[in-house]
């Protein structure tokens, strides 16, 4: 990072290092748990608001795959979304200008795809100069964050979609209305505390939220019961025979007999 506080990140198809924190777009197991992408982001968000402009240059493979589908790659859109940040495309000697409006805007417009083939997605809300806010979350009339009972059709919506991967939607319809109340009163606390600062200003120049959706994978383990060794020794102020702590009245009684 120069004096001037003017960032530069390399964005290619392996991993990249920009002050001690990987940037991978592609192809990397890590952005795949719980945590670890909503973390890069806003790493950069930080980056982004301590410095005067960023410049990321784009590779090919990532100029196509993020052209594609800009929200299916959260960081990416993330990057395309800031205010002071210039995109250039990786040509060598002579970097090209990578005009990212058009993908901005489809960024901007996206609705969530409820089959999540793409196993992870972004909603982004941006609250500077030209407020951008995704229909999904709030209504477009209005631009107030939609009713309870559109939200829990909404992760109805979603928790349904995952029939398709081989969830059995009756034992996910438990969580619904939990998701649905936790989800909106996060989105309800971002749009009452993380649009401005102390001062009641809009935050400049990235106020910038969202909704990451990912879906994980993970096998559940159960806990086996160990089984109690015959040849445990007796503690002294058990019952005789009883290898508990806290000995079964009903079997300490039979022993009694």
């Amino acid at each position: 990072m120069s004096s001037s506080k003017t960032l530069a990140l390399q964005i290619t198809d392996a991993d990249t290092t920009c002050r001690g924190v990987s940037i991978t777009f592609f192809d990397n197991e890590s952005l795949a748990s719980a945590s670890v992408e909503g973390l890069a982001i806003q790493r950069m968000l930080t980056f982004a608001q301590h410095s005067s402009m960023l410049t990321f240059v784009w590779s090919d493979r990532a100029t196509r795959a993020v052209s594609a589908s800009p929200a299916e790659y959260p960081l990416a859109a993330v990057a395309i979304a800031l205010k002071n940040a210039v995109h250039v495309k990786d040509a060598g000697a002579i970097p090209r200008p990578f005009d990212v409006e058009k993908i901005r805007e489809q960024i901007l417009k996206h609705r969530l795809k409820l089959d999540m083939v793409s196993e992870r997605q972004i909603l982004l809300c941006l609250d500077h100069e030209k407020p951008s806010l995704p229909s999904d979350l709030y209504d477009p009339s209005s631009k107030r964050l939609r009713r309870d009972d559109e939200f829990e059709a909404f992760v109805d919506d979603l928790l349904f979609a995952q029939h398709g991967v081989g969830l059995n939607p009756a034992h996910l319809s438990k969580f619904r209305l939990p998701i649905a109340v936790i989800l909106r009163e996060l989105l309800e606390n971002t749009d009452d505390h993380a649009r401005t600062d102390l001062d009641g200003s809009v935050i400049k120049p990235n106020a910038m939220r969202g909704l990451l959706v990912k879906r994980i994978m993970q096998q559940r383990q159960v806990p086996t019961q160990r089984r109690r060794s015959r040849a445990a020794p007796r503690s002294k102020g058990r019952a005789r025979g009883c290898n508990r702590m806290i000995p079964c009245a009903r079997r300490c009684a039979n022993r009694r007999r």
